[in-house]
């Protein structure tokens, strides 16, 4: 918990919720905000039951919605299969995040997850500058019209492209597409991973 909320001081998109000003969304960045981790025990139940009731929840949580004028746009929960072994459930909304930014969430979590584990300093540089930083400059850069150049070449590159991007397969595609998926699981051993 210690870590996420440091995690979350450091990063101003994850103290950020929006709302409605005169018919137009609005950015408000929380000066403050620290979360509290809901924790869930699944220790005692058997392997089997475990990995479904935890595989339900995460589901649940996943599909649950969030309002956007309330901060946190995340929810976080840790589940204890043992006293060993747990899972962190992060969901957050993607209008804060990108999958860029995940690597990076990662990476602090565990930076500073060892360190307050071990009671050492963690080691991570105050931002220089944040997402909204970016946003502005990339406003400003619109404005100047270095935008439209960009945008031009790319047009004028794609002309004349098909609407459907045609990759080679291991097999041909059928006539009318089923969007039908499959999802396979399977872990792997601790020697091969």
């Amino acid at each position: 918990e210690q870590s996420i909320n440091e995690v979350i001081r450091r990063h101003e998109s994850l103290r950020t919720r929006f709302i409605m000003v005169d018919g137009e969304p609005m950015q408000v960045i929380e000066p403050e905000l620290s979360l509290r981790l809901k924790e869930e025990e699944f220790s005692s139940w058997p392997e089997q039951q475990q990995e479904l009731e935890l595989s339900s929840r995460v589901a649940e949580e996943v599909r649950r919605g969030f309002d956007l004028s309330v901060a946190p746009l995340m929810r976080i929960r840790v589940m204890r299969k043992s006293s060993l072994e747990h899972v962190l459930v992060v969901v957050m909304h993607h209008i804060i995040s990108d999958g860029w930014s995940i690597a990076v969430l990662n990476r602090e979590i565990a930076v500073l997850y060892e360190a307050n584990s071990s009671g050492a300093s963690p080691e991570l540089k105050e931002l220089p500058i944040q997402y909204a930083d970016y946003a502005v400059w990339e406003r400003e850069r619109i404005r100047s019209g270095d935008y439209d150049e960009h945008l031009r070449y790319w047009e004028e590159l794609l002309s004349g492209s098909g609407a459907a991007l045609e990759i080679p397969a291991d097999r041909s595609r059928p006539a009318v597409q089923s969007h039908r998926g499959a999802l396979e699981r399977f872990r792997l051993g601790q020697e091969l991973s």
